[in-house]
């Protein structure tokens, strides 16, 4: 690294000039701290100090203005404080921006008013989605499970499918073993209204089965049908 400073030299200006100054030990001293300080400025190659920021490099570099302190490197990299996570929840009034590295989660956490944890820097499992845990604070990965005849889960590069057993769109031929409906009251007639809903309750108009309603008149649904019965056909009025 290499450390760029500003040095100022004061003058001596008395007639005796450095042998009225200085002389015997006092100048081997003075040699001395300067030998001391070039090794200290060989020893730091590529450390810069300006007005505007700090620079750290291998090479020379110019931080830029926006910077307080700029890192650069194809070498080597940043490298955080580490610690366990007893030893984080320790830090004493953490400031806001606060980052750490927990070793026992194995991610990165930043304070803002709470500890949270950096998504990107937690590691899950194949095929899995990363959401907020219970408690709303820190983030985890939920694995996304499919069951058995209702929904199906494909994973591809880049995308996870839903899918059903069978097609249920408004086109299409659904078949159901069986099929309750609360809105049905039992033991009773299955008719469909005038918006195709089912519905217990008889239309007062329309074709109802086999039969055609007018009003209080029942008549066969196609004229010229026949009624036939093995019983008996009662009215009254």
């Amino acid at each position: 690294m290499e450390v760029i400073m500003k040095m100022v030299q004061n003058k001596s200006t008395g007639p005796t000039g450095w042998r009225g100054c200085l002389s015997g030990r006092p100048i081997i001293r003075v040699l001395r701290k300067i030998f001391v300080f070039l090794i200290l400025l060989i020893s730091i190659s590529g450390f810069k100090v300006f007005g505007q920021g700090v620079g750290i490099s291998e090479v020379t570099i110019t931080p830029d203005p926006s910077s307080i302190l700029e890192l650069r490197s194809v070498q080597r990299g940043l490298l955080i404080p580490r610690m366990t996570t007893a030893q984080r929840l320790t830090i004493t009034s953490p400031a806001a921006g606060l980052t750490v590295y927990d070793t026992d989660t194995r991610s990165f956490w930043y304070f803002d008013g709470i500890w949270k944890t950096v998504p990107a820097s937690l590691a899950g499992a194949p095929n899995q989605l990363l959401g907020m845990d219970a408690t709303g604070t820190a983030n985890e990965f939920k694995t996304l499970w499919g069951t058995g005849n209702q929904i199906f889960v494909n994973h591809a590069p880049g995308s996870i499918t839903l899918s059903l057993p069978q097609n249920i769109h408004t086109g299409a031929d659904v078949t159901f073993n069986s099929l309750i409906l609360s809105s049905l009251i039992p033991n009773a007639g299955v008719y469909t209204d005038n918006t195709s809903r089912l519905t217990t309750t008889p239309p007062n108009s329309g074709i109802i089965g086999y039969w055609t309603r007018t009003g209080s008149v029942l008549s066969p649904a196609n004229e010229g049908d026949y009624i036939t019965t093995t019983g008996n056909i009662f009215t009254t009025g």
